[in-house]
């Protein structure tokens, strides 16, 4: 609520007055593209707001962001935003085991999950196809069987990354 209200009686007179070019929020952390000249005057505006909440702010290098699990960046070519997917080094890149104790159903659907993830996150075909690289790797090193992983890709890349319908024969409760 109160970020909707900050939204409300700050981001919409910014936006208007042309200082943001591109608000977007994922639960507390920004993305904004703002002129160069305004970049310290509204960090500050930001920051007097409300004075138990700090704004931090990060600047683009060599044109690209890493914002979330994704890194940004402006293609001088299409002048667009692309992005691909991004790891810190120190995340930790276990995943569920193939073999623990659990459903092959949760192991499926996680994998596939990933695999949606990367597909929505990506926006060039060769940063896709080098996240699903990364991703297969990963899976592997956690116990599946490569030919399950591959299998799965391919599938969910052959369905043109549809979401599989859920069988009205189970009830989830």
């Amino acid at each position: 609520i109160l970020c909707s209200l900050f939204e409300n009686e700050f981001i919409d007179h910014e936006v208007a007055v042309g200082h943001v070019l591109l608000y977007s929020r994922y639960v507390d952390d920004i993305f904004t593209i703002v002129a160069k000249d305004k970049i310290d005057h509204l960090h500050n505006i930001l920051n007097s707001w409300d004075p138990d909440i700090k704004f931090t702010k990060e600047s683009a290098a060599s044109g690209r962001l890493k914002f979330l699990d994704c890194i940004v960046e402006y293609d001088k070519n299409t002048k667009k935003l692309e992005m691909a997917t991004f790891h810190k080094n120190t995340v930790n890149r276990s995943l569920q085991n193939f073999h623990s104790i659990t459903p092959k159903s949760q192991k499926e659907g996680l994998l596939v999950g990933e695999i949606h993830r990367i597909n929505n996150t990506c926006t060039k075909s060769t940063h896709l196809e080098k996240s699903l690289h990364d991703l297969s790797k990963q899976f592997i090193a956690n116990g599946y069987p490569p030919h399950y992983v591959s299998q799965n890709i391919k599938q969910v890349k052959d369905s043109g990354f549809k979401v599989r319908e859920k069988d009205p024969n189970i009830e989830i409760r």
